[in-house]
């Protein structure tokens, strides 16, 4: 999942007051940007972690492709459903920063 694909879906999870409160005060693209950082941050170190232990640097690399492209879905995946099931600030001032969930 592209950094556009991850934005369009972060924007289209917050709350409509959310989205506006940010636009507002013209902090909407830096959450969004913050927003996606962050997860694909946590996908790459849940991804690192899987490879080392499941020692998939051992595997034919047409294996270890196959493995990373799989097992990066699928934590995409894991990740966004983690960040969504949070609770959606209505502004950034309640989380003390630009929002720690979606």
């Amino acid at each position: 999942m592209g950094a556009e694909a991850l934005s369009q879906i972060i924007r289209a999870a917050m709350s409509p007051a959310q989205a506006k409160n940010l636009k507002q005060r013209g902090m909407l693209d830096q959450y969004v940007e913050s927003k996606a950082e962050e997860m694909s941050s946590e996908v790459i170190t849940k991804l690192q972690e899987m490879r080392r232990k499941k020692k998939w640097d051992n595997l034919p690399p047409m294996e270890l492709v196959r493995n990373l492209n799989t097992a990066a879905q699928g934590l995409q995946e894991q990740v966004l459903a983690e960040m969504l099931d949070g609770s959606s600030p209505e502004s950034p001032e309640e989380t003390g920063d630009l929002g720690r969930e979606i």
